[in-house]
């Protein structure tokens, strides 16, 4: 989901700890999340908002998925900037 919440609700923050799993559309390459685990044994699930064949080219499509799916493989350490938006229901 995309433009829930306009960029003024949203605020930057860092976040640590270790790629547990990974969530992917049901194509099987379009990666839609991932579960971080923290180092106090906490995990958070993180959004991945997906560029479109429509919003570049395939080739550049290619190439970002390529490397999201490397930088965010499961198992190895990573510290991670989200933006945490006001999306939630009132």
């Amino acid at each position: 989901m995309r433009d829930l919440s306009p960029d003024a609700d949203c605020v930057g923050a860092w976040s640590s700890g270790k790629i547990v799993q990974r969530k992917f559309a049901n194509d099987g390459l379009t990666m839609t999340g991932f579960v971080m685990e923290n180092s106090d044994g906490s995990r958070e699930f993180v959004n991945v908002n997906s560029v479109s064949a429509s919003e570049v080219d395939r080739a550049t499509l290619s190439w970002v998925e390529g490397r999201l799916h490397t930088l965010l493989a499961e198992g190895p350490s990573a510290e991670i900037y989200v933006r945490l938006c006001g999306a939630a229901p009132s």
